[in-house]
C-alpha cells in the first residue's frame, strides 16, 4: 500500500489523488522512523510493469521549435508566423511569434501524421496550455483544430487587457464546432491554427 511518511511530500487532504501523480520513486524504510538508520541486504524487483495512461502528448511548440515533421507554419491574410530565438517566456527559450495583419488573417500547422486525441481520452480530459505575450488591449483571437474540411472546432479568447506575458489554459472539450462544420474527428486531428 501507500504510506505518507511525514518526511516528504504534502499531506493536503490525506488522500492519494491518482490524477495528480507526476512521478514516483521507491524508499525502503528499515525501522519505519526515517531516522537514517541502515542495514545491508538485497531487494529484487522482477517483472515490474507500470500500467495506466497510454495516450498521446501533443506538443505544438516546446519552447525551442515545432515538430520537424510538420514543416514550416502556414499563414494567410498577410499574417506572419515564425520562431523568435531567445524571445520565450523562460530565459534561454524561443517564442513562436504570430503577427496578425488584418481582422481576417491567421497561421498554423499541418500536423503530419494526424494526431489521435480520442483513444487515450485526451480530448475529454486534457487542455491546451501556453504562455503568451501580447500588447495591451489586444483583440480577440481564435484557437482552432481541424480534422478535415467538414471538421473544425474553435475557441475564441481575448488576451489579458494589461498586455505582457500571461498564462492561458483551455480545456479541449470546451472547443465548439466552427465554420458550419459538425464532423470534427478527435482521432484524426490534422491542423492547428
Amino acid at each position: 500500500g501507500f504510506n505518507l511518511t511525514g518526511w516528504a511530500g504534502d499531506s493536503d487532504n490525506g488522500e492519494l489523488e491518482g490524477h495528480a501523480i507526476g512521478g514516483f520513486h521507491f524508499e525502503f524504510s528499515i525501522a519505519g522512523s526515517g531516522e537514517c538508520d541502515h542495514t545491508t541486504g538485497t531487494i529484487i524487483l522482477d517483472n515490474m510493469i507500470l500500467t495506466g495512461y497510454q495516450g498521446e502528448d501533443l506538443v505544438i511548440f516546446n519552447g525551442m521549435s515545432t515538430p520537424p515533421a510538420w514543416g514550416a507554419p502556414f499563414s494567410w491574410g498577410g499574417a506572419q508566423m515564425y520562431v523568435t530565438e531567445g524571445g520565450g517566456f523562460d530565459e534561454g527559450t524561443n517564442a513562436l511569434t504570430y503577427i496578425q495583419e488584418d481582422a481576417w488573417s491567421g497561421g498554423g500547422f499541418n500536423m503530419a501524421p494526424a494526431v489521435d486525441l480520442l483513444s487515450g481520452g485526451e480530448w475529454q480530459s486534457d487542455s491546451i496550455s501556453f504562455h503568451m505575450h501580447s500588447e495591451a488591449d489586444s483583440p480577440q483571437l481564435r484557437l482552432q483544430f481541424e480534422s478535415g474540411e467538414d471538421g473544425k472546432v474553435g475557441l475564441n479568447f481575448t488576451p489579458d487587457a494589461s498586455g505582457g506575458w500571461h498564462h492561458y489554459k483551455f480545456p479541449l472539450a470546451g472547443f465548439i464546432d466552427w465554420d458550419g462544420t459538425t464532423n470534427f474527428d478527435t482521432s484524426t486531428v490534422s491542423v492547428f491554427q
